[in-house]
């Protein structure tokens, strides 16, 4: 029988650059570093199937927020986002090792509108990711 089933999830990601790009050229940063928090409500179907091979896709809506700290040109920067919308759409594979135990590979895109640093930019931030987990079910 397909299922739908829902999660809330908190995530943190680091980048490192030496290069932030705009649409009027590149500030050169030295040790760029871009931390992204997000905290989302991501909702999956998972399709029936007779064995214990299971497909599935979601999606999810939240907020993100955004830190860069790093130099260049003689200015330091430090700043935050205000909380900004985020989305993601996942889809993957799982498989039933038992009646609570799902064994999973999947691949998540994820993306955000415009944050707005004070005085600096503006940037969005999208991400591809495989991901692997083990899903216990009540």
């Amino acid at each position: 029988m397909p299922k739908i089933r829902g999660e809330v999830e908190y995530s943190f990601s680091n980048s490192d650059g030496d290069k932030l790009k705009s649409d009027v050229g590149s500030l050169s940063l030295t040790g760029f570093d871009a931390d992204i928090h997000a905290l989302m409500f991501n909702s999956f179907y998972d399709f029936a199937s007779e064995n214990k091979w299971k497909p599935y896709l979601g999606g999810g809506i939240g907020f993100s927020w955004i830190n860069i700290e790093g130099s260049g040109l003689g200015v330091t920067v430090d700043t935050t986002s205000d909380a900004e919308f985020a989305y993601q759409l996942m889809a993957g594979l799982g498989y039933d090792y038992n009646s609570n135990i799902t064994l999973n590979t999947g691949y998540r895109y994820f993306g955000s509108s415009d944050a707005t640093f004070d005085n600096v930019a503006n940037a969005s931030v999208d991400g591809h990711g495989l991901e692997f987990g083990i899903r216990y079910s009540f």
